[in-house]
């Protein structure tokens, strides 16, 4: 909670130091990131002029932003004042780009409002990210891989941050919801790229009795996201079956 209110007023320190097109390219940028935090910002007539998650808001009024939950949060954030102002909400996640709870920090300089939050992290999620993995695996067994195949390459099967990724027995990506473009390919030459060094290699080292490990997480248009993914990857049967946390 405290990191949300400085990363903002590094923000507004940048802008009175360097002036607004410096905040504005500096914040709408991926290097802005800094883990689960990047900085939404408005003009003093509420109009954003910076989100680096999701481009297509800039120059839209953010009063105008209502929930999938019809909650209308983008009037409770133009509630923000010179003192700041807390808010709690749905909103994407930048990993999966699905709604998740968010809690965020709005303040006012020159009229302009200065915002970032967090994700507040789910209470026991490596206990999550192993029942999601075994929820796939009891599919598996009642239904077939196809089965298998089919749901989890569908957004039905995303919850909140957990999605599952499935490699056959012969390092062929069969699952990934997020990425389409890896469906089809051997993880053995995906390691090849290096943003995929390292998921690939620790893949490849899954075994029946499972492992955990940790990577850089891409945005699901393939940027970076700043945050880091925590993967559960289990061996059932000679398929990998493996989903993934971020914070």
């Amino acid at each position: 909670m405290f990191y949300t209110v400085e990363y903002v007023e590094n923000a507004i320190a940048l802008y009175e130091r360097d002036g607004l097109d410096a905040m504005l390219d500096f914040y709408n940028s991926v290097a802005s990131f800094q883990g689960q935090w990047y900085l939404f910002a408005t003009d003093e007539n509420d109009i954003y002029n910076v989100h680096p998650l999701l481009p297509l808001l800039r120059g839209t009024d953010i009063k105008d932003v209502v929930g999938a939950n019809g909650y209308e949060l983008g009037k409770e954030i133009a509630k923000a004042t010179e003192e700041g102002h807390w808010i709690e909400y749905m909103w994407p996640h930048p990993a999966t780009l699905k709604e998740v709870p968010k809690v965020s920090y709005a303040v006012r300089r020159d009229g302009m409002i200065f915002a970032s939050g967090y994700y507040p992290p789910q209470q026991d999620a490596e206990e999550t990210a192993i029942d999601y993995v075994q929820r796939a695996i009891d599919k598996y067994e009642a239904e077939g891989l196809d089965a298998v195949i089919d749901f989890y390459n569908s957004d039905e099967s995303i919850e909140g941050a957990f999605r599952l990724v499935v490699v056959d027995e012969n390092d062929s990506v069969l699952v990934s919801p997020l990425f389409e473009h890896l469906r089809g390919r051997n993880v053995r030459i995906l390691a090849a790229h290096p943003a995929l060094t390292d998921w690939a290699t620790n893949t490849l080292k899954t075994t029946e009795t499972g492992h955990w490990f940790s990577t850089d997480a891409a945005s699901a248009d393939g940027s970076q996201s700043g945050l880091t993914n925590n993967y559960w990857s289990i061996r059932h049967d000679g398929i990998i079956f493996q989903t993934a946390y971020s914070e």
